[in-house]
């Protein structure tokens, strides 16, 4: 709790955020959780994901060593992502992530982001 008092906390949450924040970063570490996957395995595992916007977050979680990226020398060039042992140390979070969202969002009681739009129309 003293990380609260100073800020520290705040401010690595920030940072982790600047990491993790994209739209599509939590579904591609979910993808290569399960092992090592080709673009194009990520690309039809997450069907609504633009070819530009997986290049763009692979190329982020790439440069905050995330993931790895490993090039064979084969025709046509296969490439390979995986997670470093800082996304496999990732995982913890994103469980503590969704047994949160089971307690909380599956809630009928608390509106989903869905019912709020609704509402504003």
């Amino acid at each position: 709790m003293e990380d609260f008092k100073e800020g520290i906390c705040s401010l690595h949450v920030m940072k982790v955020l600047n990491i993790f924040g994209g739209k599509w970063s939590f579904l591609v570490i979910t993808q290569l959780f399960t092992g090592t996957k080709r673009y194009n395995e990520l690309q039809r595992q997450l069907n609504h994901v633009s070819s530009k916007a997986l290049s763009d977050t692979l190329r982020h979680l790439l440069k905050n060593e995330i993931i790895s990226r490993q090039v064979y020398p084969t025709i046509p060039v296969t490439v390979e992502y995986a997670l470093t042992q800082r996304g496999i140390d990732f995982r913890n979070v994103m469980i503590e992530m969704s047994t949160w969202g089971q307690k909380w969002l599956d809630d009928p009681l608390v509106p989903s982001n869905d019912d709020h739009v609704d509402k504003q129309q």
